[in-house]
């Protein structure tokens, strides 16, 4: 008697996360993160990148936090400090990712 083996093909559809999403999702987005500090840290406009380490921001962090952030006015310039624009912020890229990742 010979025996077969029926073989179906099956297609998964979805989205792989990377280790960054992930850590996002985690600990947050780097803007997120950065506005919860900046009322423990002042940071300098004149001194965006140096001394960074020597306070509590990696300057990657930094870097791309401040950036985004200022896109998404959580926190402008007054002089030559960096302060928060809102009282209160969402972090939306984490949220939008954990619904991605739940899926």
């Amino acid at each position: 008697m010979d025996e077969y083996v029926l073989l179906k093909n099956t297609e998964k559809k979805g989205w792989v996360l990377s280790q960054e999403a992930l850590e996002f999702i985690k600990n947050g987005t780097p803007e997120y993160i950065l506005y919860q500090m900046i009322g423990e840290v002042r940071i300098l406009n004149g001194c965006l990148f140096k001394g960074i380490e020597k306070e509590k921001i990696p300057v990657d962090l930094f870097k791309f936090g401040f950036q985004n952030g200022m896109k998404k006015k959580w926190f402008g310039l007054s002089g030559t400090v960096v302060k928060k624009s809102k009282d209160s912020v969402e972090d939306e890229d984490a949220i939008s990712l954990k619904k991605i990742q739940s899926h």
